[in-house]
């Protein structure tokens, strides 16, 4: 009972002033950053209307604590022949060879999770004296040892021995594993992803939907897209406006507004002149249903072999897929209600998302 009421007030605190993050703007005149949302109850998941129990062989058993816009940690996740997920009694995994399911972490206070090729690492919401836990285990789940406390934890990445996560405000801090150590990487960032020895993140508190890179070893910084200028309606510094990011095969790949566009970016060792997308390729331009309907937020999801990005226009949630051996993008597939900024992801041929104000969906999709 007191870990629910330690975890309600923690919402309660951090709806009332917890700035916003990047999932949509009420106009093109006003445009927004709109933060992750805790629930103050579970999501259980349900059967999308359209299909059928088989769609899903996790289906009735995941649950989501809460959602999050930098993407890094989440209710489930796939991790090469398994599937790992979150239900109300712990993580279990679903072998996609044999087809069977074992619960790895038993515990009901699971918030979200993440594997890499070593370890299955979680974020616990137990109340504690600092109130979140990161934990990790084996796959299988021997060996479970707490890596670290604080007080306030809202997503997570491993990389290298490093766990990145998301903390107070739009605050990133990084924790070494092997030396003990916890620092302050980002002030404010509305989203950030990590390649090589850099952390990538779209800047927050100037409001300049700029693209910067900061050195984890040295914290030299860079401005690799926009003016780095505070946004500005009447007078735009900014040629485009960045909404999401996304590390897909060790290269970045970033969506835009204004026009609305995805695109993978190539880097020059020049940073001082090399602020505009020009050189960048272009994966889909979407700038002709923006100017039709208004602004569109394209969010992004990447698994080993594909990118898939959406984005929803009125009521209709439009899925694709981006290969790049084939250099080829298709849409897979629409449907009415589904909202991506909420959460989505594509695992065994499943899309798993959550239409707005409702518990989770599926649908079978083709990947081949």
């Amino acid at each position: 009972m007191k870990n629910k009421i330690y975890r309600l007030c923690i919402a309660c605190l951090i709806v009332t002033f917890l700035p916003l993050f990047t999932v949509g703007c009420e106009s093109k005149s006003n445009p927004e950053s709109t933060a992750m949302l805790i629930t103050q109850t579970p999501i259980k998941d349900v059967v999308h209307q359209d299909g059928t129990e088989n769609e899903a062989p996790w289906y009735g058993e995941v649950k989501i604590e809460n959602t999050n816009s930098f993407g890094w940690s989440s209710p489930i996740f796939q991790h090469g022949h398994a599937i790992f997920y979150i239900t109300e009694t712990g993580i279990k995994k679903y072998s996609l060879d044999s087809e069977e399911k074992e619960i790895i972490v038993e515990s009901n206070d699971i918030i979200s999770l993440y594997v890499d090729r070593d370890f299955l690492y979680y974020l616990l919401g137990e109340a504690t004296s600092n109130g979140f836990s990161i934990r990790r285990t084996s796959h299988n789940g021997a060996d479970e040892e707490t890596l670290f406390d604080h007080f306030l934890i809202f997503d997570f990445i491993v990389f290298e021995n490093h766990v990145f996560f998301k903390a107070d405000t739009l605050a990133v801090y990084l924790y070494d594993i092997e030396t003990d150590e916890l620092r302050e990487i980002l002030d404010e960032a509305s989203s950030a992803v990590i390649i090589g020895d850099y952390i990538y993140y779209i800047e927050n508190a100037q409001r300049s939907f700029s693209i910067f890179k900061k050195s984890i070893k040295t914290n030299e910084r860079f401005l690799l897209r926009g003016s780095g200028l505070p946004w500005d309606n009447e007078n735009h510094h900014n040629e485009i406006m960045v909404d999401n990011i996304i590390n897909f095969n060790d290269a970045l790949y970033y969506a835009t507004r204004f026009p609305a566009a995805l695109l993978k970016l190539v880097e020059s060792n020049d940073y001082h002149i090399d602020i505009y997308p020009e050189r960048d390729t272009i994966i889909l331009d979407f700038s002709d249903q923006e100017d039709k309907n208004g602004y569109i937020s394209v969010f992004m999801f990447a698994n080993e072999t594909n990118l898939y990005f959406a984005y929803n226009m009125g009521n209709i949630g439009y899925l694709y897929r981006y290969g790049p051996k084939t250099n080829e993008t298709e849409m897979l597939t629409e449907i009415e209600g589904f909202r991506p900024d909420l959460t989505f992801g594509v695992y065994a041929n499943v899309l798993f998302y959550r239409e707005y104000g409702s518990d989770i969906q599926y649908k079978l999709i083709d990947t081949t």
